[in-house]
Formats: C-alpha cells, sequence, structure tokens
C-alpha cells in the first residue's frame, strides 16, 4: 500500500497521509482529506463524501424510528398504524404501508445469489445499498 497521499487524477500528490479513507481506501494528505474527532477518515473524493452524508443521514432515522418503535409506533414518521414487519437493513418495525419487499441480487464468487428482503422505503431508496 502506497504510503503517501493518493489525492490526484494524473500527478499524486505525494504529501504525509493524515489518514486513509475509510470508503476508498487509500491514504490522503491533511489538504485532501479530514480526520474526525469520531475517528472518521474521510478523503475529499465527491463519493466519499456522499457516503458519509448519507450515513449520517441514515442514523438519525434509525435513531428516530426505533425510537417510534418503542412507543408502539410504526418507524415511519406520523404512522400510528400496527406493526407489520421488519425491514432488513435499519431494523426498525414498520406497517404493511410502510414495509415492502424487496429483491436483492448479490453477486458471489459462484455466481449470484437473489433473495427476497423486507426494506422500508427510506432504506429503499438509499444509494449506498445499491
Amino acid at each position: 500500500m502506497p504510503r503517501t497521499c493518493q489525492d490526484g487524477r494524473f500527478r499524486r500528490c505525494g504529501a504525509a497521509p493524515a489518514g486513509v479513507c475509510q470508503y476508498f481506501g487509500k491514504p490522503f494528505c491533511a489538504a485532501h482529506g479530514a480526520v474526525y474527532d469520531d475517528g472518521q477518515e474521510v478523503c475529499r473524493r465527491k463519493a466519499c463524501a456522499a457516503k458519509q452524508a448519507d450515513v449520517a443521514r441514515f442514523l438519525v432515522y434509525k435513531t428516530r424510528a426505533l425510537q417510534r418503535n418503542a412507543f408502539g409506533a410504526c418507524g415511519a414518521e406520523g404512522c400510528l398504524a400496527k406493526f407489520f414487519g421488519q425491514c432488513s437493513r435499519c431494523k426498525a418495525v414498520f406497517c404493511t404501508d410502510h414495509v415492502r419487499e424487496t429483491r436483492e441480487s448479490k453477486v458471489i464468487s459462484a455466481g449470484s445469489d437473489k433473495r427476497m428482503l423486507a426494506v422500508c422505503d427510506f432504506c429503499r431508496g438509499r444509494k449506498a445499498w445499491r
């Protein structure tokens, strides 16, 4: 693995690394990324910044959905319907209107694995899962 900053398309920065991007897996210097107080290390690539923002939104959503579940309500905002199924991704419980079955294909070494999952509307829309 390189021991210098890997930022740059045609010419690498080469400065001493400040961290290794948790999404891209390449080292970056202080000018080309950030090491956060909570231990996250994210480079300046747009895709990595988008993933970091997506994870932050997901964690807020998940916390709120699980809080609603703790009071016996569907995980969807403003819905008081009875529970039906649990989202395979965020693990919150939802009514029939807010969780649906979806087919997921996963590439494995021997081909692909197709399975059905219960997924809430929020998790279905997340690009990070695609």
